[in-house]
């Protein structure tokens, strides 16, 4: 019985379709694990540093794009500026051409600067953008820390009980001090009555 050989082409098709199957699959399952495990803002501070590394990455904490747009920015700069100092030295047909190169050294930069600045303008905006919302999450995440601990800094402080400034106790006790009805001296009542010698109420 002679054998038959199927055609390559139809094993890789099986092969194609067992691994979109099987990427599928897998891809969902990661996806879920990375939805529960690492996306949530609350896990980040029980994660390590390859965590939050990885929640940095799929929360958009950072801007791929904004790197790769200054290194692209970099890069044709120098390759520009390179360009037209080597035009410089151009002899065309016995012609010097080299002032094709200044030109483009000078405007080469300028242009590319003009024309990155404004794609990081919409860059930049995106970035603030995301600054703004982390730091109204922290000081919102500060408040409801606040309310799940039962107290402010303002109540903290209110019932911090307040330093009590002692006075120094008198080893003497203060006199009774009173004034004579007839003669208007001062006396001390605890000692007795008027004791000025030429008061009348003495004389009796």
């Amino acid at each position: 019985m002679p054998i038959r050989f199927m055609p390559s082409g139809y094993y890789y098709s099986d092969f194609l379709k067992i691994a979109v199957i099987a990427s599928m699959i897998i891809a969902l399952i990661a996806t879920i694990v990375i939805c529960i495990a690492v996306l949530p803002t609350r896990r980040r501070e029980k994660m390590g540093g390859f965590g939050k590394l990885l929640h940095g990455v799929f929360n958009f904490h950072s801007l791929l794009i904004e790197k790769i747009l200054k290194f692209c920015y970099t890069f044709s700069t120098f390759y520009v500026i390179v360009y037209g100092f080597i035009n410089i030295f151009n002899f065309n047909d016995s012609t010097y051409t080299g002032w094709v190169g200044i030109i483009i050294m000078i405007l080469g930069p300028i242009v590319l600067r003009i024309f990155y600045e404004f794609l990081m303008m919409f860059i930049l905006l995106v970035r603030n953008v995301i600054e703004i919302r982390n730091k109204l999450y922290s000081a919102d995440s500060k408040k409801k820390l606040e309310r799940a601990m039962g107290c402010t800094p303002e109540d903290i402080q209110s019932e911090a009980p307040s330093p009590k400034i002692e006075k120094p106790a008198d080893d003497k006790k203060p006199a009774d001090l009173g004034f004579c009805i007839y003669c208007g001296a001062q006396y001390n009542k605890s000692e007795g009555g008027c004791t000025n010698p030429d008061c009348p109420s003495n004389k009796h």
